[in-house]
């Protein structure tokens, strides 16, 4: 859900502490401390992530964590918590896998990718959407938008040269 609703690196997403979920101005935000470039950005959460993230943190027994532990941690099989925080390599397995049981291929840069277009799409300006995926240049968020064909909605269909 961090990835296609934040947008997230995956080495973001594997880096994220405790203490980088705060609560700002009636919001629950994720503290992304180590972004490309070492920058620092602001993602809001979704009720639904934010209630996603607190409902994983309580099943497998961590609300009371110190902050600075990381968030995902890796099982051992058989499900027990290893207590040893997930790694940016082993997320694109977990991607992969939860694509192959929906039967879509999926890899943690799709997701993103997918995420800048979800923004676009809903009318965010560009400026929104490039300081949200943490790109330097808004040249480069909107390389993620041309990825998107809205073939529903292509100007082909609006040429008429018969009138």
């Amino acid at each position: 859900m961090l990835l296609i609703y934040g947008g997230l690196r995956r080495a973001e997403c594997a880096a994220i502490c405790l203490k980088d979920i705060v609560q700002k101005e009636e919001h629950h935000v994720l503290i992304v401390q180590s972004g490309k470039g070492r920058k620092r950005r602001d993602i809001p959460l979704r009720p639904d992530v934010f209630r996603s993230i607190t409902s994983y943190l309580e099943s497998v027994g961590r609300l009371d964590d110190n902050p600075d532990s990381k968030l995902f941690m890796g099982f051992y099989k058989g499900c027990a918590p290893s207590h040893r925080p997930i790694t940016d390599r082993q997320i694109p397995n977990i991607v992969e896998s939860y694509a192959a049981k929906a039967h879509v291929t999926a890899t943690p840069h799709d997701l993103r990718a997918s995420a800048i277009t979800y923004w676009l799409d809903t009318g965010a300006n560009i400026v929104q959407v490039q300081r949200l995926a943490g790109h330097a240049d808004p040249k480069v968020t909107e390389r993620y938008y041309t990825r998107h064909q809205d073939l529903d909605n292509s100007p082909v269909y609006r040429v008429d040269l018969n009138n």
